[in-house]
């Protein structure tokens, strides 16, 4: 019997209600698309626990920013924040 030499883990992505609250314009496959292909990533430190900060593309070919938490244990993001990038968020990342 040939057994799997691995095994796969997909990444899950948990996003908020409050975000597609917060900015209706925005929809599950945007936001999974954004982290899932993110540009750059980086760790806010100084956070409990820690958030990291993220643009990438939806879609649409925009860009949009987010903020979650990498779950422990296993490959999933918790996205509690996300919306088209701002100014302040390219500057920290150091894209602009």
């Amino acid at each position: 019997m040939l057994r799997p030499k691995a095994t796969v883990q997909y990444m899950s992505i948990i996003v908020h209600p409050r975000v597609f609250e917060r900015h209706p314009d925005l929809s599950l496959p945007d936001v999974e698309a954004a982290v899932l292909g993110a540009i750059t990533i980086r760790v806010r430190l100084g956070t409990d626990p820690l958030e990291h900060v993220g643009v990438g593309l939806n879609q649409a070919g925009q860009l949009l920013q987010w903020i979650g938490n990498r779950m422990p244990g296993v490959e999933s993001w918790f996205i509690f924040h996300a919306m088209r990038a701002t100014r302040n968020v390219l500057i920290e990342l150091g894209l602009k």
